[in-house]
């Protein structure tokens, strides 16, 4: 709510020294606020640690893997939407702001782009745990494919920031990982979930 208030009021103080190109030039930032923003992490890790832990040593508990990744996703799902509608609102108050509510121009890939980094970040967080589960009982990450797919991420942001895409091709370019990313998700729980969903 502070951050909701502080942006467009700082928008309409400094007003003269912004425009839309510098927007559409620091769009990528939208990656990493995102990435803090949403709560995929947390919940794996309270879902491992009060509800799971004991339970993956069963065979029957990882079997159906497929059905509560399920479950848990469309919950995750909804919580990440509605920050990132949250954050949406937020930026489109301070475009209109900037703009005098004459250019909407940039709202839909807004929205489109913090929909699809939601949907993305919901399922990443969730597919890692289940497929690789990096975490020990002492809630410690030690492995290395876990650090470098996690990495891939601030990799990304630093590239996009380097290419300086507009906020359209950035939008597109994260709706097609988005899509690929969900549409494999299922396949690869159910093939590597029964045997990597376990305590290390």
């Amino acid at each position: 709510m502070i951050i909701g208030i502080l942006l467009p009021l700082l928008v309409l103080i400094f007003k003269d020294h912004l425009s839309l190109n510098s927007i559409d030039r620091f769009s990528p930032l939208i990656i990493m606020v995102m990435l803090n923003l949403t709560v995929g992490s947390q919940i794996c890790k309270a879902l491992f640690c009060h509800c799971d832990k004991p339970l993956m040593r069963y065979p029957f508990y990882r079997q159906h893997a497929k059905k509560h990744f399920l479950l848990r996703f469309r919950s995750i799902l909804r919580m990440n939407l509605k920050l990132g509608s949250c954050l949406a609102a937020v930026l489109s108050v301070s475009i209109l702001v900037l703009t005098g509510g004459q250019d909407i121009s940039l709202l839909l890939p807004i929205w489109v782009i913090t929909i699809a980094l939601a949907v993305f970040f919901s399922i990443h967080h969730l597919l890692l745990y289940y497929v690789i589960q990096p975490y020990t009982t002492e809630l410690e990450t030690n492995s290395p494919l876990f650090s470098f797919v996690n990495g891939l991420i601030s990799l990304s942001f630093i590239v996009a920031m380097f290419l300086g895409p507009t906020l359209w091709g950035l939008t597109a370019v994260i709706m097609v990982l988005t899509l690929a990313y969900l549409s494999s998700a299922v396949l690869l729980v159910t093939k590597y979930a029964q045997n990597n969903f376990r305590v290390k």
